[in-house]
């Protein structure tokens, strides 16, 4: 027996779907932080546009990174769909994120 049409074309959608979704969470979103904003260990927020909620954030070394060694960890704020809250042992600090 052959599915209607409709049903099949459902189905690919939702596989479509499925697929292109697994396909953003694996590349994630680079977030650019010019300044935190604030003191060292003190929590602060970076938005994304990921539409679901990240559960890794990696610090990216880039070639033009001028602050030292930095430590970024979770604040202890829950992470939503929307934005991220972190806490950095330096003050005001520029980094590059991965976000996934």
């Amino acid at each position: 027996m052959r599915l209607p049409q409709r049903v099949r074309d459902s189905i690919q959608e939702q596989i479509n779907t499925s697929f292109h979704n697994e396909i953003n969470r694996h590349e994630g979103q680079v977030v650019d932080i010019t300044d935190t904003g604030v003191g060292a260990n003190t929590e602060f927020s970076v938005p994304h546009a990921l539409a679901y909620i990240p559960d890794q954030v990696e610090v990216l070394v880039t070639e033009d990174q001028t602050d030292a060694y930095i430590e970024v960890k979770p604040s202890g704020t829950a992470w939503t769909k929307t934005a991220i809250f972190l806490k950095c042992n330096t003050a005001n600090c520029a980094m590059k994120l991965r976000l996934s």
